[in-house]
């Protein structure tokens, strides 16, 4: 999901979320507990954008 102007992350002013907000989505999926769902909820985005943060297809250069 490469932006095409080259643009990533928190510098795109489409972005709607932080990369430590993206952190926090990592960090709270993989520690369990939590839908992909229940996140998207949780961060004003879709499901299929959590998807592609916790398989690193989007926010890929954040940690």
């Amino acid at each position: 999901m490469r932006n095409p102007e080259g643009v990533q992350g928190e510098n795109n002013s489409a972005a709607k979320l932080t990369a430590q907000q993206v952190s926090e989505i990592r960090r709270r999926y993989a520690t369990g507990g939590v839908t992909q769902v229940a996140l998207a909820e949780q961060f004003g985005v879709d499901q299929a954008h959590i998807s592609s943060i916790v398989r690193r297809k989007a926010w890929a250069h954040v940690p």
